[in-house]
């Protein structure tokens, strides 16, 4: 439910200042180029060098407006196929997964017949397993996402595994 609202609010504030900016830049498009020439020689680009390209990306509002974003206000260009119903039931299924690892180590020493071996206490061995199953789920979890993003962790995974 957090993700979900997280999602929603941050892409709502997003629209809303993108549509102020269109607005400005609609109705006095020289003083917003103006703004974003100051800003890129505020990140070291000369004020010749800064007219050509904001000008030149004048040209394309669209292209002018998500740079302006970017550099005005930190956002990066939305994600139009960004669906945060999806990012929502994502997270929390992999809440209850991930959160149940912990927990299923308990319930599996409790299964085992612990009368059989004599010199083994349960109580002092569930929270050791418990601690080894939980740090493995979060490497394979590190694991996993670094797959998905990089070649480096399809190569590590084909190495350790």
């Amino acid at each position: 439910m957090g993700d979900y609202l997280s999602s929603t609010a941050d892409q709502e504030h997003q629209r809303t200042e993108y549509n102020r900016e269109k607005w400005e830049f609609d109705v006095n498009p020289e003083g917003e180029i103006e703004e974003m020439i100051e800003l890129l020689e505020e990140k070291g680009i000369s004020t010749e060098d800064s007219e050509i390209i904001i000008r030149t990306t004048a040209k394309y509002p669209d292209l002018f407006l998500d740079q302006m974003m970017y550099y005005e206000l930190g956002f990066m260009p939305l994600d139009k196929d960004e669906k945060p119903a999806k990012q929502g039931v994502v997270t929390f299924i992999a809440f209850c997964l991930f959160g149940l690892v912990p927990l299923l180590s308990y319930v599996l020493c409790g299964l085992v017949p612990w009368d059989t071996y004599s010199s083994i206490n349960q109580t002092n061995l569930s929270f050791p397993i418990s601690c080894v199953f939980t740090g493995a789920t979060l490497f394979l979890l590190g694991l996993s996402r670094l797959t998905s993003l990089t070649n480096a962790g399809s190569y590590l995974l084909s190495k350790c595994c």
